[in-house]
């Protein structure tokens, strides 16, 4: 079954009217996809209690209710802070063709120094989502450090993870005595390795969506440098389609998902995963 995806990669907008906007022109661009995937917090960027509007999260998801029924296409919400009680979750939302909600995954680790000091919590559960293409699953950004993450949906039959990502080259979440000290482009080494495991070593087809360019809050006292490198990787291949640095765009890639069932014949690993 072949199956086309579209992995978005975006610069924020201090009006997140803007930003709700450029949604509206990707899908467009992804025409004809059948999955379209955004980044993590692409409408707002890092947000705390204090600088949260109800609003967004409210207009977010009635835009993507109509533009995932208009274009027919699965959309993963890349993600949005949503009230938790006391606190926020960092959540990505899914959507079927119809526009309607098919669940939610909320970001379980956190970026230290960060997240943790803006009233983030992370979340606990891990649904697989019913496509006719199979179980598709979501993960956010630094979920990525973690292979049990991307194991656990692989234990549950998940074909499709999607990976929305605000993940920075520069960033003030990292110890800044550590910037002079290590050149060598550490960020991107990062996330290509991580991308091309998670999917060679879970037989998965890896759907990161990163965001690009400059996001800087006063108010929080964050700048972000946002690394881009939104790619796509598939087993046998690893990477297979991909964007560079300080630039917005998209990756399209067709898949044929008889490749993970050819996968799993030559390596066995989610036979492996689910009898452990």
């Amino acid at each position: 079954m072949i199956c086309k995806i579209a992995a978005v990669q975006m610069k924020i907008s201090p009006s997140y009217l803007e930003n709700l906007l450029n949604v509206e022109q990707s899908f467009e661009q992804a025409r004809g996809c059948d999955f379209i995937c955004f980044p993590e917090l692409f409408i707002t960027g890092p947000e705390s209690l204090k600088t949260f509007n109800e609003n967004v999260p409210l207009a977010a998801k009635r835009l993507f209710s109509r533009l995932a029924r208009q274009y027919n296409m699965y959309a993963v919400m890349g993600s949005i802070h949503e009230r938790k009680g006391k606190n926020l979750a960092n959540v990505s939302y899914m959507f079927d063709r119809q526009g309607r909600i098919m669940g939610s995954y909320a970001k379980a680790h956190l970026v230290p120094r960060t997240e943790e000091e803006f009233d983030v919590i992370p979340g606990e559960e891990s649904p697989v989502f019913d496509t006719e293409f199979g179980k598709v699953a979501i993960q956010i950004c630094r979920d990525m450090f973690f292979p049990e993450v991307t194991a656990g949906f692989a234990r549950q039959q998940a074909k499709i993870i999607f990976c929305p990502s605000f993940w920075p080259w520069k960033s003030t979440s990292f110890p800044p005595e550590l910037w002079g000290k290590y050149r060598v482009n550490t960020e991107a080494r990062i996330v290509d390795a991580l991308v091309q495991a998670r999917c060679f070593e879970n037989n998965v087809v890896f759907v990161y969506a990163n965001m690009v360019g400059e996001f800087s809050s006063k108010e929080l006292g964050v700048e972000e440098s946002l690394l881009g490198h939104t790619q796509i990787a598939v087993p046998f291949y690893g990477r297979v389609k991909a964007l560079k640095n300080h630039k917005e765009g998209m990756v399209i890639h067709e898949v044929d998902l008889e490749l993970l069932d050819d996968a799993e014949h030559a390596y066995n690993l989610r036979k492996e995963k689910i009898k452990n």
